[in-house]
């Protein structure tokens, strides 16, 4: 371990130049979804759990088109694992805008009606606005606006899971 006098040097190394390893464990027979899965990190997220042989991978995107596009991507940019012997897992673009009630709610209805569980939940979703706009019944939008969501949306996922 380092010394306190090291650990500036320590931590910039480590950030700069380690490749952290690419998981292993398998996903195989497990239903996960991905909120914010059209870019950045849920993108690459769902990306993984493609790799590592999910059976079903849905995409929580706000926008359904940027969603179609992040599916086309990962199934263009994804070599499955050699001991894949089968493309299996099936990919789901599921609109979900954190910033409505009614749009939380509709998905977690579908998460209750369409799938017999949920293995993986990875609430990645976020927005932030340089100007204040009012949102769903006039409370202030921004990037706390989700945040206040993600939990509502975790709920409705684990009362899937449970029944």
């Amino acid at each position: 371990m380092p010394t306190c006098s090291q650990a500036p040097k320590f931590v910039i190394t480590r950030r700069l130049f380690i490749t952290p390893l690419y998981p292993t464990h398998q996903f195989t027979n497990q239903t996960i979804i991905v909120t914010g899965a059209n870019k950045g990190l849920g993108l690459e997220a769902a990306r993984h759990f493609y790799r590592l042989n999910c059976a079903r991978l849905i995409l929580a995107v706000h926008n359904p088109d940027k969603g179609q596009a992040a599916k086309a991507d990962i199934l263009l940019s994804v070599k499955r694992r050699a001991c894949s012997k089968s493309d299996t897992t099936t990919i789901q673009v599921g609109p979900l805008d954190l910033r409505s009630t009614g749009s939380t709610i509709a998905f977690a209805d579908r998460v209750k009606t369409e799938l017999d569980r949920v293995d993986v939940l990875v609430e990645n979703a976020a927005i932030h606005t340089a100007v204040f706009e009012p949102v769903d019944g006039g409370r202030a939008g921004g990037s706390g606006e989700c945040v206040e969501y993600m939990p509502a949306c975790a709920v409705a996922v684990a009362e899937a899971a449970e029944e």
